[in-house]
């Protein structure tokens, strides 16, 4: 019996905002007024969140431009680099036209040697690397050492690839 009499206090409790009618629709309005506030909350939250975000994405793409931009200036200065070296290669070959390098295959070796210590070694290395092989080394063998290093160290600059840091 004592159990039904508590059961009964507590539904009576619980029942008797109800009872009057207002105190249920009051509570009723209250949680909706909550529920609303907690909606309008949510919805000022999200905006800033997206905002944010925004901002944080703007700004990895900011950056992201800036290391393209540098990855593009560093490429065409390699390119920039590339031509000129390519340019003075040419105008290092074109040095030696075809005629003077049919002198100097004609020539003896030993006459030939001496010339090409006398003129620009830039001018006798291109010649050379023109000759036939065994017409070069025969001149290379008749100069005096000194000469002859020095225009093989032209001769191996020209054949180095650009970015070893090889300048003519």
């Amino acid at each position: 019996m004592m159990k039904s009499t508590k059961f009964a206090v507590a539904f009576l409790a619980l029942m008797s905002p109800m009872a009057s009618g207002t105190g249920f629709i009051a509570h009723a309005q209250t949680d909706l007024e909550r529920g609303t506030e907690i909606e309008n909350f949510c919805t000022n939250l999200a905006d800033k969140v997206r905002e944010s975000r925004f901002q944080r994405q703007k700004a990895e793409l900011e950056m992201l431009r800036d290391d393209i931009e540098k990855r593009v200036s560093y490429a065409e200065e390699k390119v920039s680099e590339l031509k000129e070296w390519v340019r003075q290669r040419e105008e290092f070959s074109n040095q030696a036209t075809q005629v003077i390098v049919d002198v100097y295959a004609s020539m003896r070796p030993r006459g030939a040697a001496e010339r090409m210590q006398e003129i620009n070694p830039n001018l006798a290395s291109a010649v050379l690397l023109k000759l036939k092989p065994r017409a070069a080394a025969a001149i290379l063998n008749e100069m005096d050492k000194s000469a002859a290093a020095r225009i093989t160290q032209i001769m191996a600059a020209v054949a180095e690839s650009p970015t070893s840091g090889a300048n003519l």
